[in-house]
């Protein structure tokens, strides 16, 4: 789950994906796109985590600004799997 939160903690867009048969250590591409045409200038927390297993991993976190310069976030996850 990717999800865009504004300064307050309100999710301003929240982004979901069912995926499967990713093995241990793996990595996969999600490509998500917020539209920020109409997003008010501040600041933003992006969270990034999968759940599985009724569990969930540590949430990836990036702060953005509208006033910082425009570019691509990469926030990368590991999920691994526990015996």
């Amino acid at each position: 789950m990717i999800q865009v939160q504004d300064m307050h903690g309100g999710t301003v867009q929240e982004f979901r994906h069912d995926i499967a048969d990713v093995a241990p250590g793996a990595s996969i591409r999600l490509d998500d796109l917020w539209d920020t045409s109409s997003a008010q200038e501040g600041t933003y927390s992006i969270l990034g985590y999968v759940l599985y297993d009724s569990m969930a991993t540590e949430p990836g976190v990036a702060l953005v600004s509208t006033s910082w310069l425009e570019g691509r976030l990469y926030l990368p996850i590991i999920a691994r799997s526990y015996p």
